[in-house]
C-alpha cells in the first residue's frame, strides 16, 4: 500500500471515511494507544445506539399510555356531548336528574384520573418533578 506522505492524500482519505492513520515508521506504543482510543469510541458508540433504542422503546410505551388515558378521558366527554342535547328537550325532572348524576360521576372519574396523572408527573405527593 502506498504511503500517505502528502497532506492532500491524508485529507482525501478522511473525506472518504478514514478515521485515523499511522505513519511509518510507527511506534508500537502509539499504535496501541490509538487502537485503545478507537475501541473506546466503538464501545461508546454502541452504548449510544443502545440508549437511543431504549429511549425509542420508552417513547413508544409513553405513547401507548397516553392513548389509553385519552381514550378513558374522551368517553365521558362523548357521553356529555350526546346527553346535553337530549336534556335540553327533556321535561321529566327525574330523568334529567338521573342523567346529570351519571354525567357528574363520569366527570369526577375523569378529574380523578387527571389529578393522579398530574401528581405522578410532579414526582408523587411531594410535588417535585422526577429527576
Amino acid at each position: 500500500m502506498p504511503s500517505l506522505s502528502r497532506p492532500e492524500q491524508r485529507v482525501s482519505g478522511f473525506a472518504h471515511g478514514v478515521v485515523d492513520y499511522v505513519c511509518k515508521p510507527f511506534d508500537a506504543y502509539e499504535v496501541k494507544a490509538r487502537v485503545r482510543a478507537h475501541l473506546q469510541i466503538k464501545r461508546m458508540r454502541d452504548q449510544l445506539i443502545e440508549v437511543a433504542g431504549s429511549a425509542k422503546g420508552a417513547n413508544t410505551a409513553h405513547l401507548k399510555i397516553a392513548v389509553t388515558i385519552a381514550d378513558q378521558l374522551v368517553k365521558p366527554l362523548d357521553r356529555m356531548i350526546e346527553l346535553i342535547p337530549q336534556l335540553t328537550s327533556e321535561t321529566d325532572p327525574l330523568k334529567v336528574r338521573g342523567a346529570l348524576t351519571i354525567a357528574l360521576d363520569d366527570l369526577r372519574r375523569s378529574k380523578a384520573t387527571c389529578d393522579r396523572l398530574i401528581t405522578a408527573a410532579k414526582g408523587g405527593a411531594g410535588g417535585k418533578p422526577p429527576s
